[in-house]
């Protein structure tokens, strides 16, 4: 069957056997497809020990399996819409992820709990602060779950700009076209906390995505 109804496996249940060999075979399989056909490269500093979000821009399908190569050995956990879940195959990469599953495009009290639960236990976390594709270039519509994620876990936020996906898989598009590809990581930043530095949450979204666009 192409569709599932076997959404979600909880984000913080340990990683199997199995599951960590169709990781390490997936993540070399991407990996040489994207060197081969797309002449990937990533540019910018290692990312920290320890728990932090990462907010990157979303053009395509193939975003989530590139920021994770992007992030490097450490596993992340991605939030995704909840209609990845549907069919077989993203149903597959999402549990092996252990992703979270987003009822909708706006970020729920039960999601951001979550999230938070995995950054307490020392975890990374991904978003696409848009919440859905965009056209490439298109940097609008953030939602500010990214912000108030970061004020509440006190992690840092680590901007990542993904550029040429949009080209190579565009909405609509069923087989990837040869197009180059990059992912350029920027520092890290923090949610200020210092008294007498209040910063409203639009605010830092509005730093995150200034972050992203100068990437």
């Amino acid at each position: 069957m192409l569709f599932t109804k076997n959404l979600t496996t909880h984000p913080l249940k340990p990683y199997g056997f199995a599951n960590r060999c169709f990781y390490s075979f997936g993540r070399a399989l991407v990996y040489c497809f994207l060197k081969i056909y797309c002449a990937f490269r990533r540019e910018g500093p290692y990312l920290p020990e320890g728990p932090f979000i990462v907010a990157a821009n979303h053009e395509s399908f193939i975003d989530p399996p590139i920021l994770q190569l992007a992030v490097g050995r450490r596993r992340v956990r991605f939030l995704m819409i909840e209609s990845f879940y549907y069919t077989r195959l993203l149903n597959r990469f999402c549990n092996v992820m252990r992703c979270v599953a987003v009822k909708t495009e706006s970020l729920n009290k039960t999601t951001m709990n979550l999230a938070l639960e995995i950054l307490e236990a020392r975890l990374p976390v991904a978003i696409f602060p848009q919440g859905a594709r965009m056209e490439p270039g298109d940097l609008g519509g953030a939602s500010k779950g990214v912000a108030f994620l970061a004020r509440r876990a006190q992690v840092p936020v680590i901007p990542v700009r993904i550029r040429g996906t949009g080209r190579v898989l565009p909405k609509g598009a069923w087989f990837p076209r040869p197009r180059r590809v990059s992912v350029h990581v920027g520092d890290a930043i923090e949610f200020p906390q210092g008294e007498g530095e209040k910063v409203s949450l639009d605010e830092f979204k509005e730093t995150i995505m200034s972050a992203i666009a100068a990437l």
